[in-house]
């Protein structure tokens, strides 16, 4: 009789609103567990099969073999649970009613499991390798190696010849990552987890925003899950590895929920108008150009509400007053790349603003799924989703039915929605704001439909979604096959610190070294050539580019150095080459002239590589203006060389030859800098007799020691920089800039002590202090303001 009524109560139980929505969110987070304990590592028996030409039709059947009892019980419990909810929703309809009720506990579990699985790219184990990944990841890593010494970075020893850091960059994300990875002291592990707690928030904060617009729960989940899920939002994430841009997603419907909230309240003694600045700003400093777009997209949403009469004018003020404060916390940032840029190969970007007309090619991206593909330029248009498209054309099919306060807000979403079709700018994500407006929108047409008694659509709108959207987003792509970088970069960190590494790469049988992906060897404390950022790179770029890729092609045609890339990239003090092979590294029997060396395998060595040549002659020969930028990419030294490309190459090598590099005795004939040289041209006394004491470099400075027999002048391999103090022998100097845009310094008869310190020029000092105090000033007179309008309520009380 006792267990009769435990099962009766139990039964009623398992069919109660409160209770139904477990069910569904536990399949979700179950099968998350499941994909990335259970079948992520299965992955890779999966791959050394396919590559040992196992085939795909032999696939399946060596698949199976690797599923253990522990496997196929997890599925059998996973599919069992699956199929009790669909028993239970037909039975019942009793999750259909709770999606729609969207009341207690329950419901906020399962919203939060939804967002989990549309975020579980982010929890698999290993490396992230795909688009720009490596570089920004490894900016996370090398703040914490700052915050590590109690500094902060600014300035990067470990790339290109040396090159500001965060500096024309917004450093957002990876302030926040470098002050989370002291916890962790793994890049790879803290980016994904700030990743996932940024599309996850994103997810969270559209679903507030949505519920202020009046949204039932149910409609407002549907919109967040279309901008968390979508597969736009993913790919820009996991395979462009446009990694900031998760700030942009989180904050963009925050800086929305905020502007509501003023609008409502019109008070500056409220917290909504110091975090709205506080958005603005953050938008601004994690990345400058499309925080732009994401504050002009914030302020045509107020401006468009206050003139169909959705907000009224008086809040005007209060939100120019927080876009003012939001620029006077970003200036730091702002003022000195205007400022600034001429000194890096940063470009004037001409009109920030464009009016462009989607080419339908661009547009199949948004309908249709390419997998790891986008759409043209760096607009990175991806498939939002159909299912989501559908629903947010119903917001339009039913606007007859709105009411008139409904009509100007869906008048606000469409005109920017049309609008972020067309208008967009240098380096613009442009299908981030689409899907904003997109997922808005498929929320709003959710809220529009009437649903019947007991229906069971609801449910099924989730499923709909689910396999729409939910099933591209299992992306096991991490990968934890990579070790071989951390023991190479271990190797070259503890026994050959003070030389630079060039990383190449051999996949599939092609050889190729990049100018800019050093893998996940970026995220060490090893010197190599790889360049993070376009835009933040001196002038020496275009000439390092060159050589390195003069020494790709030799590698590729003749399997060996020439001797004028040896001169080359001796004198960047390349030690070695080091070649990514896919499996390990290490290059193959092809190339002749390899050394095996601990934990980087057959690796090509530069002999004479050295931090420094000494000469006793000074002579000027100055490159022309387009030599030094626009910058080079890649693919613009496939041979034969396009013209420029052509020049840049052609000044290098005349300035090597003419130098005349001898790696025995680190000496050249003559050092060239880009003025007219301070003393009177002479001729060579032979060669300066020096030698290096000591050469010790780290992220942030460099030390240099020599002794020599004579005055001269020494050429350092590392670039110059209006920012970068160079003291020699306790006095500061100013060093010249060689004519590919390297440190020529004097030396004195003895020993000769130098070193190289970034410094913070006074305009970013001053613009980092109004900065600051523009921060604490909004916050701190906030809360003041409300301490004493409360004490004066209290007053008037009593």
């Amino acid at each position: 009789m006792l267990l009769q009524l435990i099962r009766d109560v139990s039964f009623k139980k398992l069919f109660l609103p409160q209770y139904v929505l477990y069910y569904p969110a536990a399949l979700l987070v179950a099968a998350v567990t499941y994909l990335v304990t259970l079948v992520d590592p299965l992955k890779y028996p999966l791959a050394r099969f396919l590559s040992e030409g196992g085939g795909i039709s032999g696939l399946p059947e060596f698949a199976v073999k690797l599923f253990t009892p522990a496997h196929v019980a997890a599925a059998v419990m996973l599919v069992a649970l699956f199929f009790l909810i669909v028993y239970i929703e037909r039975k019942s309809r009793s999750i259909s009613a709770a999606l729609l009720a969207g009341r207690g506990f329950p419901f906020y579990v399962f919203v939060a499991a939804l967002f989990i699985w549309f975020s579980q790219a982010f929890l698999y184990p290993g490396v992230l390798l795909a688009g720009d990944s490596n570089f920004h990841i490894a900016r996370i890593a090398h703040f914490r190696y700052g915050l590590e010494e109690a500094r902060l970075i600014y300035w990067n020893n470990y790339w290109h010849l040396g090159m500001p850091e965060y500096q024309f960059t917004g450093p957002l994300l990876f302030w926040l990552g470098g002050v989370i990875d002291l916890l962790f002291s793994d890049p790879y592990f803290t980016a994904k987890l700030v990743l996932f707690v940024a599309q996850f928030s994103s997810g969270v904060f559209l679903f507030v925003y949505l519920r202020v617009l009046q949204l039932d729960r149910f409609a407002s989940l549907i919109g967040a899950v279309a901008y968390c899920g979508a597969w736009a939002h993913l790919h820009m994430l996991l395979y462009k590895g446009a990694l900031p841009q998760a700030i942009i997603f989180t904050l963009l419907p925050l800086g929305l929920l905020y502007i509501e909230k003023l609008a409502r309240i019109k008070r500056y003694s409220t917290w909504y108008w110091p975090g709205l600045a506080t958005v603005l700003a953050a938008l601004f400093i994690n990345h400058p150009s499309n925080g732009f777009f994401g504050a002009l997209y914030l302020a045509l949403y107020s401006l468009l509400s206050m003139t169909v009469g959705r907000f009224s004018w008086r809040i005007g003020p209060l939100l120019l007053s927080a876009a003012v404060a939001a620029i006077l916390i970003s200036l730091f940032l702002l003022v000195p790349v205007l400022v600034e840029r001429d000194w890096v190969t940063m470009e004037n970007p001409g009109s920030l603003i464009s009016f462009v007309s989607p080419k339908l090619e661009s547009l199949s991206y948004l309908l249709l799924w390419h997998y790891g593909n986008t759409g043209p330029g760096s607009n990175f248009f991806a498939y939002m989703g159909l299912s989501v498209l559908a629903l947010a054309a119903l917001s339009v099919y039913h606007l007859k039915d709105a009411t008139s306060d409904q009509k100007r807000l869906l008048a606000v979403l469409l005109i920017l929605w049309v609008l972020s079709f067309f208008l967009t700018g240098p380096h613009i994500r442009q299908s981030t704001f689409i899907l904003l407006f997109t997922a808005i929108l498929a929320g709003i047409g959710v809220s529009r439909i009437t649903w019947k008694e007991n229906s069971t659509m609801p449910a099924l709108l989730i499923l709909l979604l689910l396999l729409d959207l939910g099933t591209i987003a299992i992306q096991p792509v991490a990968r934890t096959d990579k070790e071989y970088f951390a023991t190479g970069a271990e190797e070259l960190s503890r026994n050959h610190a003070s030389e630079r590494v060039l990383i190449s790469a051999s996949y599939s049988g092609d050889f190729g070294i990049s100018i800019w992906d050093g893998g996940p060897m970026m995220s060490y404390p090893v010197q190599q050539l790889g360049v993070p950022f376009a835009y933040s790179v001196p002038m020496s770029h275009n000439y390092v580019a060159a050589a390195v890729k003069q020494a790709e092609h030799d590698l590729q045609l003749n399997k060996k150095l020439s001797k004028s890339s040896l001169d080359m990239l001796s004198l960047l003090n390349v030690g070695y080459i080091v070649n990514d092979n896919g499996k390990n590294l290490g290059f193959s029997e092809q190339y002749p002239e390899t050394v095996y060396v601990d934990a980087l395998g057959k690796a090509i060595p530069i002999a004479g590589a050295t931090p420094v040549v000494f000469s006793t002659v000074l002579d000027d020969k100055i490159p022309e203006k387009i030599l030094d930028k626009p910058i080079l990419w890649d693919e613009e030294f496939v041979l034969p060389y396009p013209t420029r490309t052509g020049k840049v190459y052609k000044f290098l090598k005349s300035v090597i030859d003419e130098m005349g590099f001898d790696p025995e005795s680190r000496t050249v004939s003559k050092i060239f800098i880009r003025e007219a040289s301070p003393i009177p041209k002479s001729e060579s006394k032979g060669p300066l007799a020096a030698r290096i004491l000591d050469y010790k470099v780290d992220i942030g400075e460099v030390i240099l020691k020599v002794e020599s027999e004579d005055a001269g002048w020494a050429r350092l391999a590392h670039a110059w920089y209006p920012a970068l103090e160079v003291i020699h022998n306790g006095i500061k100097i100013e060093a010249f800039q060689d004519a590919i845009g390297q440190i020529v310094v004097p030396v004195v008869s003895g020993i000769n002590e130098y070193s190289l310190t970034p410094t913070l020029t006074p305009l970013r000092q001053a613009t980092l202090w109004i900065s600051l105090i523009a921060f604490l000033g909004i916050w701190i007179s906030t809360g003041a303001f409300r301490y004493f309008q409360a004490k004066k309520r209290g007053y008037a009380s009593e």
